[in-house]
């Protein structure tokens, strides 16, 4: 009797941690239309990034800019980099010293990533958004 009820209590348990996974993709499944909704509300703040090889859009107040690559074989550092000003986090305390090499550019925090190496086709005119 006793094993019945674990059993059952287990099953249960399972039930629930398995359809409360489905909805934990929230990235995946509305990444792409976030980031048009932010291309549409700001169109003005986004810019061509000829160093880096593909876009930049900047916040409001300058203080940060999100940069993408169109093209993942240019040989940039990175295919997607938030770049933050350094200014504040200097003034707040931090030891630059401790940072990785490249990290910090021109007062500029810059952290990003490689999202692989293969040269991106597009059918028509390479655009911000069409780039996702």
């Amino acid at each position: 009797m006793k094993k019945k009820i674990i059993l059952a209590g287990a099953a249960l348990l399972l039930l629930v941690v398995l359809s409360g996974c489905q909805q934990t993709d929230v990235v995946g499944k509305t990444s792409i239309t976030s980031y048009d909704a932010v291309l549409q509300a700001i169109p003005n703040q986004i810019v061509e990034d000829e160093n880096n090889g593909g876009w930049a859009l900047s916040a409001p107040d300058g203080t940060a800019r999100f940069i993408w690559s169109k093209d993942y074989s240019s040989g940039t550092p990175h295919d997607v980099m938030l770049e933050v000003d350094a200014k504040p986090f200097i003034a707040a305390g931090l030891d630059v010293t401790k940072l990785p090499a490249g990290m910090l550019v021109d007062d500029k925090i810059m952290v990003g990533t490689m999202l692989g190496d293969e040269k991106l086709t597009y059918s028509g005119e390479v655009t911000a958004a069409g780039v996702l």
